[in-house]
């Protein structure tokens, strides 16, 4: 999987989203997926979609995937993926919302981390 999702991401950089969806579609299912790199991969398929009814569901799974295998790092990108979804769909204050609770992981678990508050701090 980690060579086609390679190749998609390439694909995708290329303009070329509907190819690297296709070639990642058949391994994607949103009700059982638990590969964080494909969920995140599928949710700017959906974003550059404008589906973002789509993009939503796939970032709440993996907000899920992230909870259940208590990863922190996976969390606070899955928060910040979500709010990139509400402020690409205008929904501004809904993007804040996320953005602050993205924040209360960072500052309990990566205080120290200067790179992810700056990232934090810009969205």
């Amino acid at each position: 999987m980690d060579e086609k999702l390679m190749q998609a991401w390439q694909l995708f950089s290329e303009g070329q989203v509907a190819q690297a969806k296709k070639l990642v579609a058949a391994d994607f299912d949103l009700l059982t997926c638990e590969d964080d790199q494909l969920l995140n991969f599928m949710g700017y398929v959906k974003l550059v979609e404008q589906d973002y009814e789509g993009a939503i569901q796939i970032y709440q799974r993996l907000l899920t995937v992230a909870k259940k295998q208590s990863a922190n790092e996976l969390e606070h990108i899955a928060w910040r993926q979500l709010a990139m979804v509400y402020r690409e769909s205008k929904q501004y204050e809904q993007a804040l919302i996320l953005i602050e609770k993205e924040r209360t992981i960072i500052d309990h678990y990566f205080a120290d981390d200067s790179l992810k508050k700056a990232v934090n701090d810009y969205e």
